[in-house]
């Protein structure tokens, strides 16, 4: 079979694809620690809270990865994409709704867990493979 996995590395934007890989893996990590920290500082709910906030943002950088690929890869028909992009703000705002609503978690547990995209996006930025550079056109 032809197809590879984009965030492997082995596609055709090899750098480009392991700076993200680089970014998720480094999201995740720090997911991981956040739900220690959680543990630590408060308790095993607000930890287990924490974590899946944290794989929420995980989540939700993957399938953001593989959208702004296949529109800026421009191949073939972008419209499925599209409606993955809306169901993927459906399910993160629905799946956050209940959550929140069946009081499993707490909402600041999901935040401080949510706050491990930002936070492991900037690291792996600052500490991570650099994207290839652009060759002049």
């Amino acid at each position: 079979m032809a197809t590879t996995d984009k965030l492997d590395g082995d596609g055709d934007g090899g750098g480009q694809d392991r700076t993200m890989k680089a970014a998720v893996q480094m999201v995740a990590i720090t997911a991981g620690v956040f739900a220690v920290g959680g543990v630590v500082l408060a308790d095993l709910r607000f930890g287990l809270g924490v974590l899946a906030g944290g794989a929420i943002a995980v989540a939700n950088l993957i399938v953001l990865a593989r959208i702004v690929q296949a529109f800026l890869g421009k191949k073939g028909n972008t419209a499925p994409w599209a409606i993955i992009a809306v169901l993927k703000l459906v399910f993160l705002l629905g799946g956050v709704y209940l959550i929140m609503k069946s009081g499993v978690v707490s909402g600041v547990a999901l935040v401080v867990g949510y706050m491990s995209l930002p936070v492991g996006a900037v690291v792996a930025s600052l500490f991570g493979p650099k994207p290839p550079d652009e060759p002049a056109a």
